[in-house]
């Protein structure tokens, strides 16, 4: 008999059951991925996408935002907004977001089936696994060119709608197959300042959707998709870690080693920001006249850019938001907004931060993405460390935590009385509620100037 292949055997892992606190942690994340789409529908972030969902037909699930439409146009317009903002989450292992993909997929089928909260947050719990897996036996080299969060995202948002669809074991594998053939999203996207990367969320949600859907009406992956002699590994992922895919870990679903994000910019930034922060609490209104960040590779590569002249660019400047962080104490929204790129004091500042690789803090990535903040002022050198940041699983963000970030975005474009419902509504997933509860008071929540 053969060798059963890599997606047989990650939709058997896939397979196993969920419990009640899988469950309390998926809604959290379904939460806090609810904030982060309903406040990119109300920015120039999502205007282009509104603007494409609102070309589209269709019915049976909620673009948020834009209203009702196809479960497959949902998922993409969902999946891409929750990306706008930098404030997803993430996995420091696989270097992805699997949020975004996964539960853009998993609301949109569950809406359109009229599945349970229950069922929704099984499928987000199974969606990450499968996401994460993949992501982190693709290897360093793969994220060199290619976005993770599409190439490896498409498959967790296959095993979450072949979660709420019911597929068995066998008919998920294809789902899983179907949807990776068709990946793809290279990193030449954050070369220029181009914002076709919330594209890379949004088909890797829509290829779930249709990657379980075609499975289950019969059509069949190659089920070597992964390890192939002209598969996904072979042909995107030269230092490939197979293994990883299916290791031994199944008394614990990886969402629970998930981060958040409490700052909205690219997550290679956050450790830097912590520590900034520690800083100018210790400044006492004491100009800073330099620093200087001590990091790894990957936060060098994505977020060393002096003068950003762009709100997505800002995301990924570690000068502009340490800057931010040293004279304002926050990094606010706002931080990224035209008047705060072209504020003389930061301006000013980004210059003088400096950006070096640290060897120790280099071993220690992925596992860890920490960083070391040098402060100078004119009389003085201050020093903060931070091996995590805050949200990650060794400091996460308490369900409060993730509450009031959640409410702060909602009551910013929406009513008390809309926030509630919408607070109602996320609590009521975890006593197994319908799905569309939640759907529907998103559709209540008011329409984007401009549309």
């Amino acid at each position: 008999m053969a060798t059963p292949s890599l997606t047989e055997q990650l939709a058997e892992v896939l397979a196993r059951s969920v419990d009640d606190r899988d469950r309390e942690v998926a809604a959290t994340h379904v939460e806090d991925w609810t904030g982060a789409v309903v406040a990119a529908a109300h920015r120039p972030e999502g205007e282009a996408v509104l603007g494409f969902t609102r070309s589209q037909r269709g019915a049976g699930a909620t673009a948020v935002g834009s209203g009702e439409t196809s479960e497959a146009q949902a998922a993409f317009h969902n999946a891409a907004l929750a990306l706008a903002l930098e404030l997803d989450s993430s996995d420091r292992q696989a270097r992805l977001h699997a949020g975004p993909v996964v539960i853009a997929a998993a609301l949109a089928a569950a809406e359109a089936t009229g599945a349970s909260g229950t069922v929704l947050l099984d499928a987000v719990v199974r969606g990450y696994e499968a996401a994460a897996r993949v992501g982190r036996s693709a290897g360093s080299a793969h994220y060199h060119y290619f976005h993770p969060t599409s190439t490896c995202g498409g498959f967790g948002a296959a095993a979450a709608v072949a979660s709420v669809l019911g597929l068995g074991p066998a008919a998920t594998a294809h789902a899983l197959g179907i949807a990776g053939t068709t990946a793809g999203g290279f990193w030449q996207v954050r070369m220029e300042p181009a914002s076709a990367k919330l594209a890379h969320a949004g088909r890797a949600a829509e290829s779930g959707i249709s990657g379980a859907r075609l499975a289950a009406a019969g059509m069949t992956a190659p089920l070597r998709l992964l390890e192939g002699e002209r598969g996904f590994y072979a042909a995107t992922a030269p230092d490939s870690v197979p293994a990883a895919l299916v290791a031994a870990q199944t008394d614990r679903w990886l969402i629970h080693d998930s981060s958040l994000k409490p700052w909205a910019c690219c997550r290679h930034a956050h450790a830097s920001i912590d520590a900034a922060l520690e800083l100018h609490s210790q400044l006492d209104g004491e100009p800073v006249s330099g620093a200087t960040t001590h990091i790894y590779t990957d936060a060098l590569d994505f977020c060393d850019r002096v003068h950003p002249t762009t709100t997505g660019q800002a995301r990924f400047s570690l000068q502009h938001v340490l800057a931010c962080a040293l004279i304002d104490g926050n990094v606010p929204l706002s931080c990224f907004d035209e008047p705060a790129l072209s504020r003389p004091d930061i301006v000013h500042l980004r210059p003088h931060i400096e950006l070096r690789l640290d060897r120790e803090i280099e071993a220690a990535y992925p596992e860890s993405w920490g960083a070391r903040v040098v402060v100078r002022t004119p009389s003085r050198t201050l020093l903060a460390i931070r091996d995590d940041a805050k949200g990650d699983p060794k400091l996460p963000m308490a369900g409060h935590d993730v509450r009031e970030k959640t409410v702060t975005l909602l009551a910013a474009v929406t009513a008390p009385h809309l926030v509630e419902a919408v607070s109602g509504a996320l609590d009521s997933l975890l006593e197994g509620a319908p799905t569309r509860d939640l759907s529907h008071v998103l559709r209540r929540l008011p329409v984007p100037s401009g549309y």
